[in-house]
C-alpha cells in the first residue's frame, strides 16, 4: 500500500498580537523544550489567539486539494506550517517525498541579486543539488518567459514577475507535493492559464498538490477534494461540488451588511424595492420587476441591471439605453419589468444591483448596492471554469 504524500495530524498554531509578548513566550517555550521536553503550553497566555485549531486531513498521491475560507482563516499558516517556515505549536506533519512551496511573493528571493542568480538561491534553500539546478535552468527561464530580464536585480521586477519566476522555479525542480497559495491572482491571464496546464500536467504524472484560492472557478475546475476552514477551525472536507456549495452559499449570508445598501437621492426618488425569484437553476427563465417611487417627473431616465459575483467581478451588465427602451418616470409608483430568458450564469452567488440614472450614468438618483442576491444551481455535476454557462448544439462532420 502506498503512503500518503502528506499527513497533517491534529495541528494548532497559536500567536501573540503582542510583539514583545511574542518574543517572551517564544523563548520561554524553546527553554521548555530543550532543556525540560515539555510540549508548548496549550493553555492561551495574555494577548495570544488560536490561529489554526486541531485541523487534520491526508493529501492523496496524484489529488489536488483545495482549501477554502474567508481571509484570517488561517490558510495561508497552514501552508506555512507545512511547508517549514513556521513551527506548529501542537500536532504533527508527515511529509513523504519532495515538497515544494509557492506561498507569498518573495519568500527566498534577495531583492539585490539577479533573477539568475535568485534561482540558484532558491534551490538551494530548497536542498537541491547545484549541478540539478544548473540542468533544469533553461527550463525555468523558458516556462516564466523572463529571458530579457533574468539578469535584472529582483527588486526592479513587478509582483507579476516575481510570481513568474517563483512558479517556474517550484513547478521545474520535480517536486512530489506542490503548494499554492493565492500567488497566481498577480499574474497576467494568459500566464496564470499556463501556470493551470503545468497544474494539471504535475497531477496527471502522480504530483500532489494543495491550491488555495478565493476563486470558486480556480477550486472547482482544478480540484479533487475541498478543505474548508473558518476561524481557525476545519469546518468540512469532501468532494469539491458539495463543499462549495455549502461555502459559497455560507459566504453569501456572512457578506459584511455594512457594505450593503440602497442608495436613494431623495430629491428624486423615494424608493427603490426589487421582486425576483431569489433561486434559479442554471440557463432558466428570470423576471426581475422593479418599483420605483419617485417624488417627481422625470423624464429620459435610464435603469441599469448587473450581475457581480463574490469575487466583485461585473458578469452581466444590461441598461435601457442600449435598446432604445425610453425610461419616464412619473410622480408616484412605476413599475418596470425585465425578463430574462435563459439567465445563462454559471453556478453560484450573485448580488443583483440596480442603478436609476439620468441620461448620463454619472447623474444618479438610486441605486441597491449588494443587498439583493441571486443564487444559481446546477443539476449537473459538471462544472466549467467560466462565468457562464452556454448551451451550444453539437454537430459530428
Amino acid at each position: 500500500m502506498k503512503k500518503s504524500p502528506l499527513i497533517v495530524d491534529n495541528l494548532s498554531k497559536k500567536f501573540s498580537r503582542n510583539l514583545k509578548r511574542s518574543l517572551v513566550y517564544g523563548g520561554v517555550d524553546l527553554f521548555k523544550k530543550f532543556f525540560y521536553n515539555s510540549d508548548n503550553n496549550l493553555n492561551l497566555r495574555k494577548t495570544e489567539f488560536w490561529a489554526l485549531r486541531n485541523i487534520s486531513f491526508e493529501l492523496k498521491e496524484g489529488e489536488t486539494l483545495g482549501i477554502v475560507g474567508h481571509n484570517g482563516a488561517g490558510k495561508t499558516t497552514l501552508l506555512k506550517l507545512i511547508s517549514g517556515l513556521l513551527y506548529p505549536t501542537n500536532g504533527n506533519i508527515k511529509i513523504n517525498g519532495r515538497l515544494n512551496a509557492l506561498i507569498s511573493l518573495g519568500i527566498g528571493f534577495n531583492p539585490v541579486l539577479t533573477g539568475r542568480e535568485n534561482i540558484f538561491v532558491c534551490g538551494t534553500i530548497m536542498g537541491y543539488s547545484v549541478d540539478l539546478i544548473k540542468s533544469k535552468f533553461d527550463d525555468i527561464v523558458s516556462f516564466s518567459e523572463l529571458e530579457d530580464f533574468i539578469d535584472t536585480p529582483i527588486k526592479n521586477y513587478s509582483s507579476g514577475m516575481m510570481a513568474r519566476l517563483g512558479f517556474s522555479i517550484a513547478v521545474s525542480i520535480e517536486p512530489q507535493i506542490l503548494l499554492v497559495d493565492e500567488i497566481l491572482a498577480v499574474g497576467d491571464l494568459n500566464f496564470a492559464i499556463k501556470c493551470y496546464r503545468r497544474i494539471n500536467e504535475f497531477r496527471s504524472s502522480g504530483g500532489s498538490i494543495i491550491l488555495v484560492s478565493h476563486s470558486p472557478y480556480a477550486i472547482r475546475a482544478n480540484c479533487n477534494r475541498v478543505l474548508w476552514i473558518e476561524e481557525g477551525k476545519k469546518q468540512k472536507i469532501g468532494k469539491t461540488k458539495e463543499i462549495c456549495d455549502e461555502y459559497e452559499s455560507f459566504s453569501a449570508e456572512k457578506d459584511d451588511v455594512s457594505s450593503s445598501k440602497t442608495y436613494l437621492d431623495k430629491n428624486f426618488i423615494k424608493d427603490l424595492k426589487l421582486i425576483y425569484t431569489k433561486k434559479i437553476e442554471s440557463g432558466s427563465f428570470f423576471n426581475l420587476k422593479i418599483l420605483i417611487e419617485s417624488n417627481k417627473n422625470i423624464d429620459n431616465a435610464m435603469i441599469g441591471i448587473n450581475f457581480f459575483n463574490l469575487s466583485g467581478q461585473n458578469v452581466i451588465a444590461n441598461n435601457t439605453k442600449e435598446i432604445d427602451f425610453k425610461v419616464s418616470l412619473q410622480k408616484g409608483k412605476n413599475r418596470f419589468s425585465v425578463e430574462y430568458d435563459n439567465l445563462i450564469l454559471n453556478r453560484g452567488s450573485y448580488y443583483l444591483n440596480v442603478t436609476i440614472s439620468g441620461d448620463h450614468i454619472n447623474t444618479q438618483y438610486a441605486a441597491t448596492v449588494n443587498i439583493n442576491k441571486l443564487e444559481i444551481s446546477s443539476k449537473s455535476d459538471l462544472y466549467g471554469a467560466g462565468l457562464v454557462r452556454l448551451k451550444p448544439k453539437w454537430n459530428k462532420g
